[in-house]
């Protein structure tokens, strides 16, 4: 009883699931800490980069691996193999290229998307593919700052028009009502690789400045027809300079041909960003002078 009452207390509270979250800790860009548990390889058709992490309580924050280990086994929900108890988040910022193949036909050739997954032995070393892969396995804690969550309907959602609608609450946004959705919570991911390092490294940057992902289409949160975003405050000055980090890491890793920057056909495809990372790294001072002067 003692114990029990003890798991109880806030020392060892952690959220289960997205809908535990308060509304007030995404409007203020509230900061948690968990375990980086599985990434989803099997989403890619939403191009967003997705993964599973496991909240950690103020008291497991202070775990090591082994300790976390030993501690989960106890809990058959909270193993490896269980999802039970896992958050499901989504980088902002960024995506998973894609790029555009020709399939021949006897008539004519036409263009389809074909995901990142599918031509992934041929532009990537394994060893540094799967770097995001080995975070997971090592079970590494890492820092959310939340930004919103998006939400997908679930098939009880198509409710008959006979049946009573629910009265909504004062104050409530009945239409926000996320709890029987299967939902994702839009992240700044960040993780420190060693424990005394001042500054932790930001995943969706690193992963840009190696060409394991690319700059969203659509700022921070990724468009899409079947996921909304909600709860979400724009901060315009710190998302524009967050963006701008990352378009710059962008433009490295296309000079220096790394990760999908090597591949010849999406460099071609992306003449927006080749073009841009020409014009700063072989530009003469003159010429970058002249069109910061003309607000270029």
């Amino acid at each position: 009883l003692a114990i029990y009452s003890a798991s109880q207390t806030p020392l060892f509270f952690r959220y289960s699931k997205l809908s535990d979250i308060p509304r007030d800790a995404f409007l203020t860009r509230k900061r948690i800490t968990g375990r980086l548990m599985k990434v989803i390889t099997d989403d890619h058709h939403r191009r967003g980069v997705t993964c599973y992490i496991r909240h950690l309580s103020p008291a497991e924050q202070f775990l090591s691996k082994t300790w976390f280990d030993r501690l989960s086994s106890l809990y058959p929900s909270s193993a490896s193999s269980s999802q039970r108890g896992w958050l499901k988040i989504q980088v902002a910022g960024i995506q998973y290229p894609s790029i555009i193949e020709e399939k021949s036909s006897d008539d004519d050739k036409t263009n389809s998307i074909s995901s990142l997954i599918s031509v992934k032995p041929l532009l990537y070393n394994e060893k540094e593919d799967q770097w995001l892969d080995r975070l997971a396995k090592r079970k590494t804690t890492v820092s959310c700052q939340l930004l919103g969550h998006s939400a997908v309907p679930n098939n009880n959602d198509q409710k008959p028009t006979t049946q009573r609608a629910k009265r909504p609450m004062p104050g409530f946004d009945h239409d926000n009502d996320t709890s029987d959705r299967e939902q994702t919570a839009v992240v700044r991911l960040s993780y420190r690789p060693k424990l005394l390092q001042l500054f932790a490294t930001d995943v969706a940057e690193y992963m840009v400045e190696r060409g394991h992902a690319v700059v969203s289409d659509n700022g921070l949160f990724l468009d899409s027809t079947t996921q909304h975003v909600i709860d979400a405050r724009i901060d315009n000055k710190r998302d524009v300079q967050y963006l701008d980090r990352l378009q710059k890491a962008e433009y490295t890793a296309c000079a220096k041909s790394l990760g999908i920057w090597a591949d010849l056909n999406y460099r071609e495809s992306r003449p927006d960003v080749t073009e841009e990372a020409d014009f700063r790294q072989h530009a003469s001072t003159v010429h970058k002078l002249w069109r910061w002067l003309r607000g270029g």
